[in-house]
């Protein structure tokens, strides 16, 4: 039998003569229930009634749920940059912006950006497989 510091099943405190079994021995091998006396049998019982009620409750908590991520900032381009990632010329993306067809976001007076997520959710919009027709950016003029 093992020795350790953890408290043994149906053992008093203070009482070290003999090592009771812990619970985790008694539930891998049940047969050693015989090795306890009727009062350490009696003793565990008790111990473990005293705590079922919450053992019951913290077993139907849910799990603590880690905390939400924070979502990563999100990218603005700029025209150049746009168009290496739409594979597109700048003068069609400027056209797409003006069209109204790209989405973006006004930095200044005549400047823009436009958002690499937007990018990214306007290409799966209009992705070839995408059921309802031609992308809508086939048909704007440069």
């Amino acid at each position: 039998m093992r020795a350790s510091n953890a408290a043994r099943v149906g053992e008093p405190r203070g009482e070290t003569s003999r090592l009771a079994l812990t619970v985790d021995e008694l539930l891998a091998a049940p047969e050693r229930v015989g090795e306890l006396t009727p009062a350490e049998a009696f003793r565990t019982v008790a111990r473990l009634a005293a705590i079922t009620p919450a053992l019951m409750i913290r077993s139907a908590e849910r799990e603590p749920q880690p905390p939400a991520a924070t979502p990563a900032r999100d990218e603005l381009l700029r025209v150049p940059a746009a168009a290496v990632r739409l594979s597109m010329t700048r003068r069609r993306v400027y056209a797409l912006v003006r069209a109204g067809v790209l989405p973006s976001v006004a930095t200044g007076k005549r400047t823009f950006r436009i958002s690499a997520s937007a990018i990214d959710a306007w290409i799966r919009e209009r992705s070839s497989d995408h059921p309802g027709g031609p992308p809508t950016w086939a048909i704007v003029q440069e």
